[in-house]
């Protein structure tokens, strides 16, 4: 997940945002699945202007100090969209849920069969992945731990607790993506 699609997203839903500002927003908004700080922030805007994915103007604030402000460039826009549209690479990982979340805080901007689409290949992956992965986690487990290993029988008590974990999230977030695909029917 790289930092400048998701100042590209942030400053198409905040035209005008400042660099100060984005980490604010970033800081309340994305931090769960992507943070960032001001030191990266600055630089990849710096970038992505020289690039012309975004323009800038800048203003005096009340201070008497100048501050930039952002606006997507239409190539900034193309990249933006071109970003949404691009299949996450699911796997058996939590960074495919946090990409997903990431992705869908924005996915709003496409048009609403692109919308459904992004949700029914969610719903397919964690769907599978609750289905087959996570029911030969624990085996597969079982198989490779050392039959010699001392703490084996705790380890395998707490593998199990975090699997019965992992299927209870899963489900609720199936439930989920089913409820968001029936209520944009």
């Amino acid at each position: 997940m790289k930092l400048n699609d998701v100042l590209l997203g942030l400053v198409k839903l905040h035209p005008g945002v400042s660099g100060y500002e984005l980490r604010r927003i970033i800081a309340r908004s994305t931090q769960y699945f992507m943070n960032a700080q001001l030191s990266q922030i600055y630089p990849a805007l710096k970038q992505m202007a020289a690039d012309d994915l975004m323009t800038f103007d800048e203003v005096k604030t009340e201070g008497g100090r100048f501050s930039k402000r952002y606006y997507l460039s239409p190539a900034g826009e193309a990249r933006y969209l071109e970003w949404l549209r691009e299949p996450i690479d699911y796997n058996f990982s939590m960074n495919a849920q946090r990409m997903f979340m990431l992705k869908l805080t924005f996915i709003g901007s496409l048009p609403k069969d692109e919308q459904v689409d992004f949700l029914q290949n969610a719903l397919d992956y964690f769907r599978f992945e609750h289905d087959e992965l996570m029911s030969e986690h624990l085996e597969l487990e079982n198989e490779y731990l050392s039959r010699d290993l001392p703490e084996r029988e705790t380890l395998m008590g707490v593998w199990q607790s975090e699997i019965q974990l992992l299927r209870a999230r899963e489900e609720q977030l199936i439930a989920w993506i089913e409820g968001m695909l029936r209520d944009m029917e």
